[in-house]
């Protein structure tokens, strides 16, 4: 999946970053989008690397892999900070796109019209222009909101299955009373 993201209308969705920008604090949101979104990016690629059975009806079934790689492309308007000319960056294996003196929404079009198969691409924005360009060239549409809820949805339920692993290692740690012993005894030698 490629997703080409129209950063900073996505920072507004997310308030503790949307307070940094009105005090002012580019950086702090920019880093704040980036994290957020390798989180997101580390959590799509875990989920979708869990084994999985390959005969669904039973029977002996043999364990594959699923891989789906998560291509994120992040776009920024202007500079990456003040005096810095880089236009381009990498990030938790994100592409990260500075604007300079053009928009983020130029360089998102760029990228649409020189991918090969722009169908391929899902844009985030809920700029009008930006996503009627994207579905006159086919791409799938994500509006910021969306996209967003997805991002805090993902985040959660990978810390909620660590949360879960590490309550159950304390859980094969912690010693048994007597009584829970016995039955357990009682039913092993079944």
């Amino acid at each position: 999946m490629i997703y080409l993201v129209d950063a900073f209308n996505l920072i507004y969705k997310f308030p503790e970053l949307e307070e940094h920008m009105a005090r002012g604090q580019l950086p702090e949101a920019m880093n704040g989008i980036t994290e957020l979104l390798a989180q997101y990016k580390q959590s799509r690629e875990s989920a979708t690397n869990k084994p999985r059975s390959a005969k669904p009806g039973g029977g002996k079934s043999k364990t594959r892999r699923r891989q789906i790689a998560t291509e994120l492309h992040l776009f920024f308007d202007g500079k990456r900070k003040r005096g810095d000319e880089t236009r381009r960056s990498t990030h938790a294996g994100m592409q990260l796109y500075y604007s300079q003196d053009l928009s983020a929404d130029h360089l998102i079009r760029e990228f649409i019209g020189r991918h090969p198969t722009p169908a391929d691409i899902t844009v985030v924005s809920t700029d009008k222009q930006i996503r009627e360009f994207a579905r006159l060239h086919k791409c799938k549409r994500v509006l910021s909101e969306e996209f967003a809820e997805a991002v805090l949805g993902a985040i959660e339920e990978k810390e909620g299955q660590q949360e879960g692993e590490r309550m159950g290692d304390e859980a094969v740690a912690k010693p048994s009373d007597p009584d829970t012993d016995y039955w357990l005894e009682q039913f092993r030698q079944r």
